[in-house]
């Protein structure tokens, strides 16, 4: 009988691996000429729970992102699990952190709409709309593919079987029996030739022999005068 602590273990959600290669904000504020640059940083949050905070970035212009290599990073949690990305605004002089807007949606929407950015929730509403987009990914974790034998999985019919059933055995002595072969051949051909000197042999004797015979002549009849 399982334990409560086991029933417990056991209904806990798969947790999977995932990636943020970087982080996009646009729609800031530009800042003037005359003014110093902003300081930005943002925080990833899975299910109420900081995972990933970024470095500062400073600027001027209304879009801003997290690309580097440096910025990327893994994490791991349920993929029911809530993502929260929120922007942050530092000020000098003391000031506190600023805290730009964020928008909370569950991981599975982040992952269907990576190239999509999303609108977030600001703090005050005078500035133009600021839209946050994560470049979020899971992480591939599944074994390698074995190695396969093409040669194991190539379909056989019958007659494919029956001819491979009926292959002879291939042995050390098959190169004796192809030697014997060839020997048995060279004796045929000493003994082919041996007739062939025999009737030519005869064939001589056969010539001369009619060129010793005198030559027959019909009788020549006499001419009438």
């Amino acid at each position: 009988m399982a334990t409560p602590a086991q029933t417990s273990k056991s209904e806990e959600p798969l947790r999977s691996t995932y990636i943020c290669s970087g982080v996009t904000v646009q729609g800031l504020p530009t800042r003037s000429v005359l003014k110093s640059e902003a300081r930005y940083f943002v925080s990833i949050s899975i299910d109420g729970e900081e995972e990933w905070k970024s470095r500062e970035i400073r600027s001027k212009e209304s879009t801003v992102g997290w690309d580097k290599e440096e910025d990327k990073h893994e994490f791991e949690c349920a993929p029911t699990a809530s993502l929260k990305a929120t922007v942050f605004k530092n000020h000098s002089r003391g000031r506190p952190v600023e805290e730009v807007g964020a928008v909370t949606l569950p991981l599975s929407t982040w992952l269907q709409t990576a190239i999509v950015p999303h609108l977030i929730t600001k703090l005050t509403t005078k500035d133009n709309p600021i839209l946050v987009r994560l470049s979020l990914s899971q992480k591939d974790s599944s074994p390698p593919a074995p190695e396969t034998n093409l040669q194991d999985h190539v379909p056989t019919t019958g007659a494919d079987a029956n001819t491979a059933t009926l292959q002879p055995e291939i042995t050390v002595d098959m190169p004796t029996a192809a030697a014997a072969d060839v020997s048995d051949f060279t004796h045929s051909l000493a003994d082919i030739e041996k007739m062939l000197e025999e009737l030519r042999g005869k064939l001589d004797r056969f010539t001369t022999s009619m060129n010793e015979m005198p030559d027959v002549r019909a009788p020549i009849s006499p001419t009438s005068p």
